[in-house]
């Protein structure tokens, strides 16, 4: 399982986030015509959801918001995400706005947009979160484990169970 997760392909990453963008803006529309779509807007669904996720997929490529590695993920991790996920924002707005100015129309509601835009970087951020948490778990489950007693609490006590606890083995 660890080395599973140790080398996951960054093509599965981006797999993840846009299956994660695709089921963000679905939850956005459930939410925001509370889990009872009109007919009407799920024809519109079918155009906006591939102008959507292509604009997502080359703003997150530019941001190589996948690239990086999720054993070590941080908060570099969250701000490509947070940087990508702004700009996709922010074209999608731009999009609609010019499509309302030519066709008189919006394609989207924004209460949609900004839902999606706050889903897709939670759940994001969660799934990176989570994979480096099963990876440590699993790493730390192969280690055979010895409980030791440090007996006195001064500086050199503390400094040798932060010793301890960092030495992997």
């Amino acid at each position: 399982m660890s080395k599973l997760l140790r080398n996951i392909p960054r093509w599965m990453v981006f797999q993840a986030d846009m299956t994660v963008c695709v089921i963000s803006l679905l939850l956005a529309y459930f939410l925001r015509f509370n889990f009872n779509i009109p007919d009407e807007t799920w024809n519109t669904l079918y155009f906006t959801l591939p102008i959507v996720i292509t604009i997502k997929v080359a703003v997150f490529i530019y941001f190589r918001s996948y690239a990086g590695i999720i054993r070590y993920t941080s908060i570099e991790d969250a701000k490509k995400i947070f940087m990508a996920s702004t700009f996709s924002l922010s074209f999608i707005l731009l999009f609609m706005l010019l499509s309302q100015y030519y066709t008189g129309e919006y394609f989207i509601p924004v209460s949609v947009i900004i839902l999606d835009y706050f889903i897709s970087m939670l759940f994001m951020g969660a799934f990176r979160i989570v994979a480096k948490i099963i990876y440590l778990e699993a790493k730390w489950a192969d280690i055979r484990k010895t409980n030791v007693i440090i007996y006195g609490a001064g500086d050199a006590g503390a400094i040798t169970k932060k010793t301890l606890s960092q030495d992997e083995g």
